[in-house]
């Protein structure tokens, strides 16, 4: 029960904090314990949550290193200037707005090409949220990460002031209970 009262309270805060940018969230059927989304054809049960990437302070990292705790991870790229500037911030904001319910880790998948060293994902995941990690990997690691983890995306050539190859995404959030299990995408 407490484990459902927790997801109900966090997918609250993180559409209360979307609500403003006119988000929404995927349909979702069953009572709070029984959260099964619908995205584009497959549900929840068919993300494999698995990855092997590098943290923001150089440290090799698995989605094991975060179990005993709930999570919310999302895919993007750190010099984005579509939608990953406002996810981060709807992030920090329910992140905030569950702190006294319960700490959640947000963890930031970072695409992008270059560079793909932790120092500059450093200082991006410590000014959006304390408790943020950010995580980058070689470009099969990402590859192997996107593919788990049901992440659409499409390469596409840099704008004007935008470095190397970069990625259309979807912007979802995957809500992670403590288990490391996928309770809820939005």
């Amino acid at each position: 029960m407490f484990q459902g009262s927790i997801l109900v309270r966090l997918a609250a805060s993180l559409l209360i904090a979307l609500a403003p940018f006119g988000a929404v969230a995927d349909e979702v059927s069953g009572g709070a314990d029984a959260i099964e989304p619908q995205f584009r054809g497959y549900s929840v049960g068919d993300i494999e949550p698995v990855f092997s990437l590098t943290d923001h302070h150089g440290e090799r990292v698995t989605e094991k290193d975060f179990h005993g705790e709930w999570a919310v991870l999302f895919f993007g790229y750190s010099n984005c200037t579509d939608a990953c500037p406002w996810i981060f911030g709807v992030v920090a904001h329910a992140i905030d707005m569950m702190e006294s319910t319960a700490p959640i880790r947000p963890l930031f998948v970072d695409f992008s090409a270059n560079p793909r060293t932790p120092e500059p994902l450093a200082d991006l995941a410590e000014a959006i949220h304390p408790r943020m990690v950010g995580l980058i990997g070689t470009r099969r690691e990402l590859f192997v990460a996107g593919r788990n983890w049901k992440m659409r995306r499409m390469q596409r050539s840099p704008r004007a002031g935008e470095v190397g190859l970069q990625w259309h995404h979807t912007p979802r959030l995957y809500l992670l209970n403590p288990k490391g299990e996928v309770a809820l995408l939005i």
